[in-house]
């Protein structure tokens, strides 16, 4: 009941942050829950990939590089916003609290992109709000939206991989030279088939 209930309060504190923030045009949904298919949904097609060594640094990001198989090029290929959803999970080690504040996502994105966060490569961002240091939280935000902005500028190949930045955001008054890794444990692209209401 503790558990659900932190995860609760983790959740409603990232929709308040994301709701307040200057980029809230960006969709960027629930933090720390673990399921990123719910109840009367299908899932399509999933891929993961599990990460040994994978850590943001306060001079670096990370890119991860996603390879879609069959199934789930199939599912990009029918990604319309109604009937199919793709969501993005990115698992990392909880960071001590107050180093970091949390991390922005990017997909396909060149180095430029980064320092953007209007930019059309920008698929949303994750906060640290509690936990325990070294706890394993995972972010689910929306990667479907992102796609379909490509699709409509005809700058998408369902085929191709899929390279997802993740830029740390340094807690506040952090010097980023003082700043410990962000530790990158998995990442997950799930397609899903939405309830038809």
């Amino acid at each position: 009941m503790i558990n659900r209930m932190k995860t609760m309060s983790c959740w409603l504190a990232t929709l308040l942050s994301v709701a307040v923030g200057p980029w809230s045009q960006t969709p960027s949904i629930r933090a720390q829950t673990p399921q990123s298919v719910t109840p009367g949904e299908r899932k399509q097609a999933q891929v993961e990939v599990e990460l040994s060594d994978k850590t943001i640094t306060p001079d670096a990001p990370v890119t991860i590089s996603v390879k879609p198989k069959a199934d789930l090029q199939a599912a990009l290929s029918r990604l319309s916003g109604k009937e199919t959803s793709v969501r993005l999970t990115v698992q990392v080690r909880q960071p001590k609290d107050g180093d970091w504040s949390g991390f922005h996502v990017f997909l396909n994105s060149q180095e430029k992109d980064l320092n953007d966060l209007e930019s059309p490569h920008r698929v949303g961002s994750g906060y640290f709000y509690g936990g325990k240091e070294g706890e394993m939280a995972s972010f689910i935000l929306d990667l479907g939206h992102t796609i379909q902005q490509f699709k409509q500028a005809k700058s998408w190949r369902d085929s191709a991989p899929l390279r997802i930045t993740l830029v740390g955001i340094p807690g506040r008054g952090k010097q980023r030279s003082a700043l410990p890794e962000i530790v990158v444990t998995r990442v997950t692209i799930t397609a899903v088939s939405l309830p038809i209401s």
